[in-house]
C-alpha cells in the first residue's frame, strides 16, 4: 500500500480509502467486519463514512466494527454532516455540532480525524463556518477538516480567510472524480460538484489533498467489459453512455489486457497517478534518459573531422546502448569549453543527426561549466538559451533540438524560467531531493519539493513550465547501488534517469571506468521492468 502525508496536517493516509456508504444498510454486518478487515489486513488505514449513510447505519456498523476490532489506533476515521435532509442547506454551527456529536456518539470514539461538509450553499459565508470548526479542533472533537462538494472557488475562499486570520483551514476536499465522463445530455444532481481541468489546476496549485467519490464511474467500465451496455442500470447509461467514454473504453481495455490487470486496478493508477496516460492512451511506464554538460564531445568531433559522428567513441557507446536496450537518448549542450565554443561544430553532420533524431536529441543545458543562473536576469538566460538553440539548429537540424532540459544546478529565480519559457522551452527536470533532506529547484516552493516526493510530474501555472522529478544521477551512485536506489520508485510511471559526459573521459579527474557498466545496469533494469524509452516530447506535446 502507497500511503501520502495530507498537507497540514500530521495524518498519513493509505492512497486507497474505504469508502462505506453501503456499509450496515446494503451490506449486512457479518459482511461489513469482513471488508473492513480485508482492508485493514491489505494495508489500508483510512475509513471514509458519513452521518448520512444508511441514515445512520453505516457509522454505527464502522464503531461496532471498532469496538470489536481494538482498531481504533490504526485507522484514519473521515465522516461528513451537514447533509441537507429536507432539501435546505445545514450549515450553521448549532446544526453541523449536532450531527457532528451524534457521530462521535455513533462511531464510539472520542474524536474524529477528519470532518467534512458534505454539501455547500454559497448562501453561507465561509468565515463564521472557519471560526466553528477551529473551535471543535480546540475542543478536541475533530483533528483536521475540510469539505465535499464544494467548489474550488468556495474552497480558496475560505482557506484565505483562514490564513490571514491565523487558523487552521480546509485541509481535504471530496469531490466526484473518475476516468468516466458524465454524458453532455445528462442533468447532474444539483450540489455535486465534479473535477474538471481547473478544479484539478486549483488543487494542484493549492497542494490540497483531494479524496475522489464514484472514482469507479459506478463500475461503468467495469460493467461494458464484462457484459457490454445490457450490464449497464438504466441511469448508468443515461448518465455515462457517451462517445468519449466509448472511446477511453476501448484504450482502457487495450492497457488492461497489455498490463494483465484489471479495468479497476487501470482506474485507481489513473486517479492516483497521472491522468492524461489513459486520456491520451499513452504507456503507463516510461522512462527518459539525458546526459548533463555535453560540449567535449562537439570539440572532438570538430578537431579529427570524422566522416561520421559516430567515430566519436562516446557517441559511438551511446548508440551501442540504443541498440542493445532501444533507449532514446538526450544531450544536454554547452556552448563553450577550453578551447572550444559550439559555433566551431561543423555542420556537414547535420543530415546523419537528423536521420537519427528519433532517438538522439540535443537541447540547451547552459553557457559552460562555469556559469551559475542562480541570480540570473532574464535577458542572460534568454540570450544563453537562443544562442545553443541557434547553433543546434544550425549543424544538427531542427528535428534535433529538444526543448525539454535540465538547467545546469537546476536553479534560477522566475525570471529565467520565464526567458527559458520565451525561447520555447516547455519542461524542465529538476532534483528534489528526499523527504530527510528535500532540495527545492529553480524558483519552486518548498511544499513543491513534498510534492514531488511521490510524483513525477508538476504544472506551473504561474510560469506555465511543466517540471520533472529526476529519480537518480547515475554517475553519484556506486554501480552495484543503482538498482536499489531505482526500486525507491518501484511502480512509478515514469522514471528521468541522467548522467553527465566527464565521467566518460579517460583524462577527466574524476573519470569512472565502470562509466559504461552503470548504463547497461541502469537501462537492463528499467527494460526488465516493462519500462519503454520516450522523449517527453512523446509525453506532453
Amino acid at each position: 500500500m502507497i500511503y501520502k502525508q495530507i498537507p497540514d496536517t500530521d495524518i498519513k493516509s493509505s492512497a486507497i480509502v474505504f469508502g462505506t456508504n453501503s456499509i450496515g444498510s446494503d451490506i449486512d454486518k457479518e459482511t461489513s467486519f469482513a471488508l473492513l478487515d480485508t482492508y485493514v489486513s491489505l494495508g489500508g488505514n483510512h475509513i471514509d463514512t458519513a452521518h448520512y449513510y444508511g441514515y445512520g447505519a453505516s457509522e454505527k456498523t464502522i464503531g461496532n466494527w471498532l469496538r470489536t476490532s481494538g482498531k481504533r489506533d490504526d485507522v484514519i476515521i473521515t465522516t461528513k454532516g451537514a447533509w441537507p435532509y429536507e432539501g435546505a442547506p445545514r450549515l450553521t454551527k448549532a446544526e453541523v455540532e449536532a450531527d457532528l456529536d451524534e457521530s462521535l456518539s455513533r462511531l464510539s470514539v472520542d474524536y474524529i480525524d477528519i470532518y467534512l461538509l458534505h454539501r455547500d450553499s454559497e448562501d453561507f459565508a465561509v468565515e463564521p463556518i472557519i471560526d466553528y470548526f477551529n473551535e471543535f479542533v480546540k475542543k478536541g472533537k475533530i483533528r483536521s477538516f475540510g469539505c465535499s462538494n464544494w467548489t474550488a472557488k468556495r474552497v480558496s475562499a475560505a482557506n484565505e480567510y483562514a490564513k490571514s486570520s491565523d487558523q487552521k483551514g480546509f485541509a481535504v476536499s471530496q469531490i466526484k472524480w473518475s476516468l468516466a465522463e458524465v454524458s453532455p445530455t445528462y442533468k447532474e444532481q444539483d450540489g455535486l460538484v465534479p473535477m474538471t481541468e481547473d478544479e484539478y489546476k486549483f488543487y494542484l496549485d493549492a497542494n490540497m489533498a483531494v479524496m475522489a467519490y464514484a472514482s469507479q464511474g459506478k463500475g461503468f467500465f467495469s460493467k461494458m467489459i464484462s457484459g457490454g451496455e445490457a450490464a449497464l442500470s438504466p441511469k448508468s447509461k443515461e448518465r455515462y453512455l457517451c462517445e468519449e467514454n466509448l472511446k477511453r473504453l476501448e484504450k482502457l481495455k487495450s492497457l488492461a489486457a497489455e498490463k494483465g490487470v484489471t479495468a479497476s486496478a487501470l482506474l485507481l493508477a489513473y486517479l492516483y497517478k497521472l491522468s492524461y496516460y489513459i486520456k491520451e492512451g499513452k504507456k503507463m511506464k516510461n522512462y527518459r534518459f539525458s546526459l548533463d554538460d555535453n560540449i567535449w564531445v562537439f570539440r572532438d568531433i570538430a578537431r579529427n573531422n570524422y566522416s561520421s559522428i559516430f567515430e566519436n567513441e562516446y557517441l559511438a557507446l551511446l548508440k551501442s546502448i540504443h541498440e542493445e536496450f532501444g533507449t532514446k537518448i538526450q544531450l544536454n549542450v554547452y556552448y563553450e569549453t577550453e578551447g572550444f565554443v559550439l559555433s566551431q561544430m561543423p555542420d556537414k553532420y547535420k543530415s546523419e543527426w537528423e536521420s537519427n533524431s528519433d532517438w538522439l536529441r540535443l537541447s540547451f543545458h547552459a553557457y559552460d561549466n562555469d556559469t551559475h543562473y542562480n541570480d540570473c536576469t532574464y535577458e542572460q538566460m534568454k540570450h544563453d538559451c537562443e544562442l545553443i538553440h541557434n547553433e543546434i539548429i544550425r549543424f544538427a537540424g531542427e528535428k534535433t533540438l529538444s526543448y525539454y532540459t535540465t538547467l545546469h544546478y537546476v536553479a534560477c529565480p522566475k525570471e529565467g524560467v520565464e526567458a527559458m519559457r520565451d525561447c520555447g522551452i516547455k519542461g524542465l527536470v529538476g532534483l528534489f531531493g528526499t523527504y530527510e533532506t528535500p532540495r527545492v529547484p529553480y524558483h519552486l516552493a518548498p511544499e513543491i519539493s513534498t510534492y514531488m516526493q511521490e510524483n513525477c510530474f508538476h504544472k506551473d501555472e504561474e510560469t506555465g513550465m511543466q517540471f520533472m522529478r529526476n529519480d537518480i544521477v547515475i554517475n553519484n551512485v556506486n554501480c552495484g547501488e543503482i538498482v536499489s536506489v531505482l526500486e525507491r520508485h518501484a511502480g512509478s510511471p515514469f522514471y528521468e534517469v541522467m548522467i553527465h559526459e566527464q565521467f566518460f573521459h579517460k583524462d577527466y579527474p574524476g573519470y569512472q571506468p565502470d562509466f559504461a557498466e552503470k548504463l547497461r545496469v541502469t537501462m537492463r533494469w528499467l527494460t526488465e521492468n516493462g519500462y519503454t524509452p520516450a522523449f517527453f516530447e512523446e509525453i506532453f506535446d
